[in-house]
């Protein structure tokens, strides 16, 4: 058995990430400004609704063509990078993939999508779109991965509670040229294990957290950037299970509002009756409004990676509630035109 581990590990290690997931062959959009022909290693391709698709072969050189647009001809020269699959040889292979795909054309890529420019004397392109225009409609989905809340109990206790994974969804309006409202719906899970789903419904814990809300952000957008601003409206749902042994009486349980037991003291307390032998959930729920920050970055058109920050101003005057709250989210973001 040893020896069957020792195997599967060294074959393991001795494969890597581009050379496994990358094919030989990069597929490539050019968009242009009006109708035109793309050529390329000795090939035409006229473009449709001013897009031109071609496939190129991975290598460690730039990629080149040129566009005849009317009568000007105009050739372009793209610099290869390596891929995503190349680095993340890192946290998966610790690294050791990187030396197999080093000598392997697998590993360099080239962007999904080139925006052609005829005002840049440069480059002439951009690997982004310059000008989303006034009027478009987004539908947008965000993943969260990782969710950090940080806080302040009603007795002073700091905490930093982690958790993994959720959903937003939202609508995105541009009311100016790349500046745009969203108004979207989240679900932040607490206080969690990272299972993949559907694993993460089976879960059991004995506490169990949720964070709710609605935003309206206000978002400018610099290039690859988003930069957004605005309000959120925060629903904060916390549960405990709980269970007696069957040799005791039934009793009433306090559950505190900390996370932590308080020796002595005023301690608000949610009082629940508890019947021996079985389990019980008990939920607690709280209300805020806080400030809402999503910042994202576009990897390729469509996907941004993203960072969202929300910090609260404003609890309703339970006792119950934290001094104050902080969520700090990452993951990615999905946007489809309407």
């Amino acid at each position: 058995m040893r020896m069957f581990f020792l195997s599967a590990l060294i074959v393991l290690l001795s494969t890597s990430c581009a050379s496994i997931f990358n094919g030989p062959y990069k597929k490539v959009q050019v968009h242009t400004t009006q109708a035109a022909t793309v050529y390329y290693n000795e090939g035409s391709v006229k473009t449709v609704d001013n897009i031109a698709s071609f496939e190129v072969k991975r290598k460690k050189d730039t990629m080149q063509f040129s566009v005849l647009q009317d009568t000007n001809m105009r050739t372009y020269a793209v610099n290869k990078k390596h891929s995503f699959a190349f680095w993340s040889n890192i946290p998966v292979k610790f690294g050791v993939g990187m030396l197999v795909d080093f000598t392997n054309p697998k590993r360099f890529t080239y962007p999904s999508h080139i925006y052609l420019d005829s005002n840049d004397t440069k480059k002439g392109y951009y690997t982004f779109e310059k000008k989303l225009p006034k009027g478009r409609w987004e539908f947008q989905v965000d993943m969260p991965f990782v969710n950090l809340f940080h806080r302040e109990d009603p007795y002073g206790y700091r905490e930093l509670q982690e958790g993994f994974f959720g959903v937003g969804l939202g609508i995105n309006h541009f009311y100016r040229n790349n500046t745009y409202l969203n108004f979207s719906a989240h679900s932040f899970l607490l206080s969690n294990y990272p299972l993949p789903p559907p694993f993460i419904v089976f879960e059991q814990k004995s506490q169990k957290e949720f964070s709710y809300q609605l935003a309206l952000s206000n978002n400018h957008r610099i290039q690859k950037f988003s930069l957004g601003y605005g309000i959120a409206y925060v629903f904060n749902r916390k549960g405990y299970t709980v269970r007696l042994p069957d040799t005791m009486e039934p009793q009433t349980l306090n559950l505190l509002a900390s996370t932590r037991v308080l020796p002595g003291g005023d301690v608000t307390k949610i009082a629940k009756s508890v019947e021996p032998g079985i389990y019980e959930q008990h939920w607690r729920n709280t209300q805020s409004f806080g400030l809402w920050f999503p910042i994202s970055y576009e990897l390729t058109k469509g996907i941004s990676a993203s960072f969202q920050y929300r910090p609260t101003f404003y609890n309703d005057k339970s006792k119950m509630e934290s001094k104050f709250e902080n969520l700090y989210s990452f993951g990615l973001i999905y946007r489809m035109k309407l």
